[in-house]
């Protein structure tokens, strides 16, 4: 079996794989694969380590899927911006560095109010700045960004694929 980019082994992923357990789960940021798409979900404030974490975690799918890899990002609302130019930079470089070997990006930035929506335009003015091959869109909710991502990366059925994420999500509330 392949070491994963954490050093544990996991099994070689193919088109008919739903979950992978998370290849990282910890203080405030889980990360798997479902499907061939890396899925992160952030609940605290990026640091210099979560993001390599997820920066490796996405280079390692599209390694094993160039062209075909996903990536959904998803910001709960008590998840702060990265105060780190690093990580800020460095977010929008993971994405442009992968270029056509990522088939979509979905970004979701959950919650409602004035705080979450002048992220979103945030988030919004950076990728309209960002010279990406690759579809890449904002969302407001895991649903909405999975019905689009399904139109550009194999997710399975999108039903499942929801469901897979929500369960990825679990391992952030067993960490409270």
């Amino acid at each position: 079996m392949p070491s994963d980019v954490f050093g544990g082994t996991r099994p070689q992923s193919n088109v008919r794989d739903t979950v992978l357990l998370p290849a990282y789960s910890g203080d405030g940021l889980v990360i798997g694969e479902i499907g061939r798409v890396c899925v992160t979900i952030w609940r605290k404030k990026s640091t210099r380590e979560r993001f390599e974490r997820q920066r490796a975690a996405l280079a390692d799918l599209v390694d094993r899927h160039p062209g075909e890899a996903g990536f959904m990002c998803v910001v709960e609302k008590s998840s702060e911006p990265p105060e780190d130019e690093y990580v800020r930079r460095g977010s929008a470089t993971m994405i442009t560095d992968h270029g056509a070997k990522l088939s979509g990006i979905s970004v979701v930035s959950e919650g409602t109010g004035f705080r979450v929506a002048v992220a979103r335009s945030l988030m919004s003015g950076m990728m309209f700045l960002m010279r990406n091959p690759a579809p890449i869109r904002i969302f407001e909710s895991v649903p909405t960004g999975s019905n689009w991502l399904a139109l550009h990366a194999f997710t399975g059925p999108v039903a499942q694929f929801i469901a897979n994420v929500e369960a990825l999500r679990q391992h952030l509330d067993i960490l409270k």
